[in-house]
């Protein structure tokens, strides 16, 4: 599809959103507020805090693209931005688009989640741009995302501070630190080319098996 001179393709967007993977973080919400309403949440409700954790995540997965297009160029050509099926103007167009509307989104439930939203936009693009090649503080960076999706719900449900919130929280924090760990481990050989500085990449493979294991 073309608009003016510009070649949209929604294929390569969809490809870059992965939608088989945005419904977990909009679960892991929904699970905060299911916690913190003792169920009683109105469907309506559950539905924006699920979109809005959804969005979010996909912004995440475009800026993951947009600063990793110059390995993935290398390690990964077929991609939407290596491949030229979606310019990196387009892609971060797209990411702030995206952030924009789930800040919207946000806010529509309380101030305390547009707060919680932000600091997952932070820590999303901290990863992207300089925590991906640091070891196990990339992978702690995106258990800590795993948590806000959990906290953003219970905010969303009004009560944030009970032990079975805290406990699924932290759950989803080792979940998600360690499935970003395996993902360093199918990664390694991309990863050490462009001097990423990961688990694997400095201390093996096996090290790094044993890690997520743990």
């Amino acid at each position: 599809m073309r608009l003016g001179a510009v070649r949209f393709s929604p294929g390569a967007h969809l490809e870059m959103a992965r939608p088989y993977t945005v419904f977990y973080p909009a679960l892991s919400a929904i699970a905060g507020l299911e916690l913190a309403t003792s169920g009683a949440a109105s469907n309506t409700r559950a539905a924006l805090t699920g979109g809005v954790t959804m969005l979010g995540w996909i912004a995440g997965l475009y800026a993951g693209d947009y600063y990793d297009r110059h390995l993935d160029a290398q390690a990964k050509p077929g991609r939407a931005i290596p491949s030229g099926r979606v310019s990196p103007r387009e892609a971060f167009a797209t990411m702030l688009g995206l952030i924009a509307i789930g800040y919207l989104g946000a806010a529509l439930l309380s101030l305390a989640n547009l707060g919680v939203a932000v600091l997952a936009t932070a820590l999303a693009l901290l990863y992207s741009k300089t925590f991906k090649a640091r070891g196990l503080v990339g992978n702690f960076d995106r258990g800590l995302l795993g948590a806000c999706a959990v906290v953003f719900g219970a905010l969303a449900g009004g009560q944030w501070g009970s032990p079975e919130i805290w406990g699924l929280a932290l759950l989803l924090f080792f979940q998600d630190s360690a499935s970003n760990l395996v993902g360093t481990l199918r990664d390694v050989d991309g990863d050490r080319q462009s001097s990423y500085r990961t688990l694997p990449v400095s201390h093996g493979v096996n090290f790094g098996t044993q890690v997520a294991c743990g």
